[in-house]
């Protein structure tokens, strides 16, 4: 980013602006030794105050980040961040119980070793379809491992997040809603009406 000085002239801009540069033009009788130095003196409080203004915006960006890291932890539902190849980039305590991730593991688990078939695998892969041309998407009824090794059933909700800039791959959060008492539930009802 190169800027001009409004005291100088517009061919000599703070990106030029070295002590080579500064003697050349003290030689050359375009500008004097004090209005370098004024110059100079301008230049600095302008960095100053371009910093300090930098540390706000990190202070307030990490805040920002902090906030949203605890918001999300504490969500009632399984709540996974995944890129568009289905690596787990983060995920929340809910999560982390339910299907037994670490807090280690973010960035090297895929989304597609909790899938525990080969139709819970294709009906991801089509929920993720959705989710990446209409924004969203929603499969209910898809068998996932959960921590203790065993399947369960799980409702899952996939947003795609929309990124600010556009050399940022897609991400994606996906919602798990365990459905495996209501599912257990359902299946007593139809062995005893069968019986």
């Amino acid at each position: 980013h190169t800027r001009c000085s409004r005291d100088w002239s517009s061919d000599v801009c703070s990106s030029d602006l070295d002590m080579a540069a500064a003697e050349l033009l003290l030689l050359s009788g375009r500008v004097t030794g004090p209005e370098v130095i004024h110059n100079l003196g301008v230049f600095q409080a302008e960095l100053q105050a371009q910093s300090h203004e930098l540390r706000e915006v990190n202070t307030k960006l990490e805040l920002s980040t902090q906030r949203f890291r605890k918001l999300f932890d504490l969500l009632p539902q399984a709540a996974v961040v995944l890129d568009a190849m289905g690596t787990l980039l983060m995920f929340n305590g809910m999560a982390e119980r339910l299907l037994g991730l670490e807090r280690a593991l973010p960035g090297k688990t895929s989304v597609h070793r909790l899938l525990t078939t080969q139709q819970s695998k294709s009906e991801f892969h089509a929920l993720q379809q959705m989710a990446a041309s209409q924004g969203h998407g929603a499969h209910r009824g898809v068998s996932i491992r959960g921590a203790d090794g065993n399947a369960l059933v799980a409702d899952l909700y996939l947003d795609r997040i929309d990124e600010v800039d556009a050399e940022s791959s897609a991400r994606y959060v996906l919602l798990l809603v365990d459905q495996s008492e209501r599912q257990a539930t359902e299946n007593e009802q139809i062995g005893r009406a069968h019986v």
